[in-house]
């Protein structure tokens, strides 16, 4: 057996014995397989490209002049073959874990957003204004927004700070403003706002602004305590088996009970991301006359579970705000590109390494006012998936219209410039 042979077997032991003993003694897979492998490997192939090429040069320094030349042609040959074929490999490997050629850019004369291509256009944000929802008032002109003016709190997560809830037209107009902590439910044609409260300062009776949200008419009305029936004592004891629970509803399962329905809170993205799904419990009922009720406390809740089943909670319906624009007025302009690749690698579920690759592409957009227009370039995940989301809030025809949209939890308006 050859030198090189059994230097190749040698270090082929010594890697499957570092494998071997980190997987026996649980060695953290990160330390095993992004360090440990990869050190040893690497030192194994230096050790083994060092053998071969002491022994190429012994073999070379042996052979006369003549067999030298004819030597050196050929190890050009034989290393041109291997660095071609390796940039084969290297090249198929790549575009088997994703990589997809770049395109050239259609339109390097047009600015990214919020840029505008046309100097007539005005493209501007309202100041001060950092939107983390806004939802529809389902045929009405007005929407639901929960905002800070801080931009600071807005951007870091670590700042703590209010975030206020308001009502605004399609033309991007405040008809209601809250700049305090508050809850906010919908309940059919109307609109609920109470102060948030805890501890002490919640005790019921409380009042709350109801709007109307055909014409934002606004009423004050009452929250009122639930009357919970029993001691806590009694719940308790019959709460324990299902006779007692079966007792317990007979006896004061009333015509209120039955007929109280849940009011649904109005919720930011925020609160679905962090809520741990789409489920959610009620915090607000009515009865059959619409008047408004509010549990007391924690024993109350578990009572109402009991009375009331059909107010335990509901799953969040789909918001209308999705990612996806929505905006006629702002569409695609033109087929997109990719920019470049990015590379990705590491341990995925399963403990299973992985290397791939992901495109960034270009997008264009065109946004039309009447007979204007102006045109700007998006970065997104996908051809038609652009990080960038437009939500319109208003109908534009004329030239002279302002078109209302949100985009990057800002409110814009895109306007052409007035002639004086």
């Amino acid at each position: 057996m050859g030198k090189l042979l059994k230097l190749a077997l040698i270090l082929l032991v010594i890697n499957i014995a570092i494998f071997a003993v980190g997987d026996a003694l649980h060695v953290n897979d990160f330390l095993l397989y992004l360090f440990l492998l990869p050190v040893s490997i690497s030192v194994s192939l230096i050790l083994f490209i060092i053998a071969v090429i002491k022994k190429i040069r012994s073999r070379y320094l042996a052979k006369d002049t003549l067999q030298r030349k004819v030597s050196r042609k050929k190890g050009l040959i034989i290393f041109g073959c291997v660095v071609a074929l390796l940039i084969v490999a290297y090249v198929a490997f790549i575009f088997a874990c994703g990589f997809k050629m770049p395109g050239r850019d259609k339109h390097k004369n047009w600015p990214y957003f919020p840029g505008s291509s046309n100097k007539e256009i005005i493209l501007k944000a309202e100041p001060d204004l950092y939107i983390y929802n806004i939802e529809p008032l389902q045929n009405t002109p007005y929407y639901l927004i929960h905002f800070t003016r801080d931009s600071i709190q807005f951007y870091n997560s670590n700042v703590g700070g209010m975030e206020y809830f308001g009502i605004i037209d399609n033309s991007g107009n405040f008809k209601v403003t809250y700049n305090k902590s508050t809850m906010q439910f919908t309940d059919g044609s109307r609109v609920i706002v109470k102060d948030e409260m805890y501890g002490d300062d919640a005790k019921l009776p409380q009042t709350c602004d109801v709007y109307d949200i055909k014409t934002l008419f606004r009423t004050e009305e009452q929250i009122n305590n639930i009357p919970i029936p029993a001691t806590k004592e009694e719940f308790d004891e019959a709460y324990g088996t299902e006779k007692g629970q079966a007792r317990f509803k007979e006896k004061y399962q009333t015509a209120f009970f039955k007929n109280l329905t849940g009011i649904r809170s109005i919720e930011t993205k925020s609160d679905r991301y962090y809520g741990g799904g789409d489920y959610r419990g009620y915090t607000l009922y009515k009865d059959d006359n619409g008047k408004l009720y509010k549990t007391a406390s924690y024993d109350d809740s578990s009572q109402l579970d009991l009375l009331s089943p059909q107010v335990a909670g509901y799953t969040l319906s789909k918001s209308d705000t999705p990612d996806k624009s929505k905006a006629r007025n702002i569409l695609p302009s033109g087929e997109s590109v990719i920019v470049y690749n990015d590379v990705n690698g590491g341990i995925g579920s399963g403990y299973n390494l992985f290397y791939e690759y992901h495109q960034t592409w270009l997008l264009y957009y065109t946004a039309f006012i009447g007979r204007n227009s102006t045109s700007f370039k998006l970065e997104g995940s996908d051809r038609d998936t652009p990080y960038t989301d437009f939500y319109q809030l208003n109908k534009v025809s004329k030239d002279n219209d302002t078109l209302i949209f949100v985009a990057e939890n800002k409110l814009w308006r895109l306007l052409k410039k007035q002639v004086h």
